[in-house]
């Protein structure tokens, strides 16, 4: 399978939980597929489809950190609101409120992403606008454009990536958790959402058995794919017991 494999880095990146307003506002441990789908529309320049690629990514990050920093909130303001300015008073439009919120970000990020359309790579290389890994002060930058033939193993390794939620079912390890899958700009930016698995440790796939494997490893590290599912790795990542990084691919639909 010919794919795109992109590298990218920021400085910092925060995903926010969508339906947190007021409070402390945490981050999610790796981007949502909408902030995927954003970002390769930022490249290309243009809104792309729901069914126009699919993508799969390793993301990775130096630490995690919180600071401070002004929330806006903006209202239409009352007919009786007044405001007094160089000696006159007039009549507002708005109000404005400023208020300090803790907010969770991840720092040193680094994110390797596979798109199943190889004619993007112009797009990465001369972005139209700029691209933000997270919110849009998560200015990020591309550092590696290249091609590369994902080739079918038996065995293959995945880690620091988004499985879809069923995979909790044979992995058996990682966090589940509702993701913002796409927004719908025909109906207004209207999000879909959808169930994904969080897997930050490293666990070996297999679609053959793998007895000894699962000797050096334990049971728990090294778990049998379900029928009907195929194994692409990255011939060019690295080499873990026989086995090497796997990619998974998502839609948007």
């Amino acid at each position: 399978m010919r794919v795109l494999r992109v590298e990218i880095e920021a400085p910092t990146t925060s995903f926010r939980y969508p339906h947190f307003m007021v409070g402390r506002h945490p981050t999610y441990p790796m981007p949502p597929p909408a902030t995927v789908h954003g970002l390769v529309c930022a490249a290309v320049g243009e809104l792309l489809g729901p069914e126009d690629f699919r993508f799969g990514y390793r993301f990775v990050v130096a630490g995690s950190a919180h600071d401070l920093e002004h929330l806006h909130f903006v209202s239409q303001a009352s007919r009786s609101d007044r405001v007094e300015a160089y000696g006159d008073i007039h009549r507002g439009n708005t109000n404005a409120t400023v208020i300090p919120t803790v907010r969770d970000f991840l720092f040193g990020a680094r994110l390797t992403l596979y798109l199943d359309k190889p004619d993007l790579a112009r797009a990465f290389r001369e972005p139209r606008y700029a691209l933000c890994l997270g919110r849009s002060q998560d200015l990020a930058s591309v550092v590696r454009v290249d091609d590369v033939e994902l080739v079918p193993r038996p065995q293959g390794y995945f880690e620091h990536t988004l499985l879809p939620a069923e995979a909790r079912l044979w992995a058996n390890r990682g966090t589940v958790t509702t993701l913002p899958r796409y927004l719908d700009h025909t109906l207004g930016r209207r999000p879909a959402y959808a169930h994904y698995l969080f897997l930050t440790e490293r666990l070996v796939a297999t679609i053959e058995p793998a007895p000894e494997l699962a000797a050096s490893l334990g049971p728990q590290r090294v778990r049998p794919l379900p029928d009907a599912v195929s194994l692409w790795v990255d011939p060019d990542s690295p080499d873990y017991r026989g086995t090497q990084r796997a990619v998974w691919f998502h839609e948007f639909n």
